[in-house]
């Protein structure tokens, strides 16, 4: 193998399992991707500070939080800026949502309106990992209890001053332009510098319609089984596009072995 490989992933229902968030199904792949030092990166609804909770696997790597509207980079790994935020403040979005007319307002049920109490409620996350959901830096996970047309009218206001929405496995997402493929883009050019090559191959993984985009930036991507059965699609794919043939972690150490196998890496 000659060119370098970077694996990027989705983690809820990707590399973790959706009920109890473990990821003992992958550590067959995730140990082969470390004996060969392939990075495996997280890029995550999560914010920051639930990665860190999992630095036993990331502590050494980039990490994309927010959907891409995070990224945090270990001191001195890339010789640069260690943290960027490419978009809106959490309180600016916090702004927004608190100015929507009343009638999609009430629609709208964001982690801010949820309190921790009820982000433990929906999660069924403990205590102190709810917290670390709750405090964001650069996007709203909400529940949205309206129409598909008041959903959409509230994407056409919004949009015009820079923002979107994304829907992950199981909540929707109000966050900047911009998204997990832009920020593993930001991340294969950073990596193309650091490793002082022209081409890196890219293995992409996620199981939400915000994933999509992420996947489809991919040499690789790889569609993991939606615990929720949500279905979504990879519009205009750089590469070649892979269902992996079960959900959570377990589809996603099958789908690593297997493409590792076909880029000619040991076991």
């Amino acid at each position: 193998m000659s060119n370098k490989l970077i694996i990027f992933t989705d983690l809820d229902g990707s590399l973790l399992d959706h009920m109890d968030y473990s990821y003992d199904a992958a550590l067959g792949a995730l140990e082969r991707a470390h004996n060969h030092d392939i990075p495996v990166i997280p890029v995550t609804s999560k914010t920051l500070a639930e990665i860190k909770g999992y630095d036993a696997l990331f502590a050494d790597v980039p990490k994309v939080a927010e959907n891409g509207m995070v990224i945090d980079l270990p001191q001195g790994y890339f010789g640069d800026a260690e943290y960027l935020v490419p978009g809106h403040s959490y309180e600016e979005i916090r702004a927004e949502v608190e100015a929507l007319p009343a009638h999609l307002r009430q629609y709208f049920n964001g982690f801010f309106d949820m309190g921790i109490s009820g982000v433990i409620e929906i999660t069924g996350l403990p205590e102190a990992r709810a917290v670390n959901a709750y405090h964001r830096n650069a996007s709203e996970p909400f529940l949205w209890t309206g129409s598909d047309a008041a959903l959409s009218e509230l994407q056409s206001l919004l949009s015009p001053k820079g923002y979107k929405i994304t829907q992950g496995g199981r909540f929707y997402h109000l966050m900047s332009e911009g998204g997990k493929d832009r920020a593993i883009e930001i991340l294969i050019e950073k990596y193309q510098k650091k490793w002082g090559v022209e081409d890196v191959v890219s293995i992409a993984l996620g199981d939400g319609p915000n994933d999509a985009d992420m996947i489809g930036a991919a040499s690789y991507g790889v569609k993991i089984p939606n615990h929720h059965g949500v279905v979504f699609d990879v519009a205009n794919p750089r590469g070649e596009i892979i269902q992996a043939p079960y959900a959570g972690p377990k589809g996603w150490n099958a789908s690593i072995h297997s493409l590792l196998d076909e880029l000619g890496f040991s076991r």
